[in-house]
């Protein structure tokens, strides 16, 4: 999704689940939005100087349905520009599943599925 259309539907129908800040002015904001589709689908938002930037949409990995129900549930800054989020989505299988993505600039998001605990 191109980022004014993001603007756009985040104007609409977003929700921000959490906000993390390094200092007061530099922050990241995570939640979802739904796309023109219908489909749930997670972002993120930082603040940089006191400027909140565009929202952008998270790429999920590789095993995320095409509708992933997805959602930024938790940000940690430790540093500006150095933010984590930690969010769930729907696999091809059906199941939620944890992703975490580390941001180490506002354009960097590295997303990884976390792997399930042994039993």
């Amino acid at each position: 999704m191109a980022r004014a259309d993001l603007s756009q539907a985040l104007l609409l129908t977003n929700t921000r689940y959490a906000v993390g800040c390094a200092r007061a002015g530099s922050c990241m904001a995570g939640g979802e939005y739904y796309d023109s589709s219908n489909n749930h689908r997670a972002m993120v938002v930082t603040e940089s100087g006191g400027h909140w930037a565009r929202a952008c949409e998270l790429k999920l990995p590789s095993n995320a349905e095409p509708n992933p129900y997805a959602e930024v549930n938790s940000v940690a800054c430790t540093g500006v520009g150095s933010c984590v989020a930690v969010g769930n989505y729907q696999d091809g299988s059906g199941r939620y599943c944890v992703t975490v993505g580390s941001y180490h600039t506002a354009v960097t998001y590295k997303p990884m599925a976390a792997s399930t605990p042994p039993r």
